[in-house]
C-alpha cells in the first residue's frame, strides 16, 4: 500500500481523509488505522469503493494498493 500515493490524490482533489472517510460510511480513524497498520489492510472491497469515488484508473489503483514499497 502506497498512503503517500493515496494521500496525495487525495489533495489534488482537494479533499482530505476525513473526506474520504465519509464518502466511504467508516469514521476517520477507521480509515487512519487502515493507512497505518498493515495488520487492518484494506478489503477488496474498500479499494473498489475507493477506486470508485476517486475515479482512479486500473494504473493508479495497481500503484496506490497492489505495489510494494521499497525501503
Amino acid at each position: 500500500m502506497n498512503t503517500k500515493l493515496l494521500k496525495a490524490k487525495l489533495v489534488a482533489l482537494d479533499h482530505n481523509v476525513e473526506w474520504l472517510a465519509n464518502s466511504m460510511g467508516i469514521s476517520t480513524s477507521q480509515l487512519y488505522r487502515k493507512l497505518q497498520n498493515p495488520d487492518d489492510s484494506f478489503s477488496i472491497k474498500d479499494v473498489m469503493n475507493i477506486r470508485d469515488i476517486l475515479e482512479l484508473t486500473d494504473e493508479e489503483t495497481t500503484t496506490i494498493f497492489f505495489s510494494q514499497e521499497v525501503a
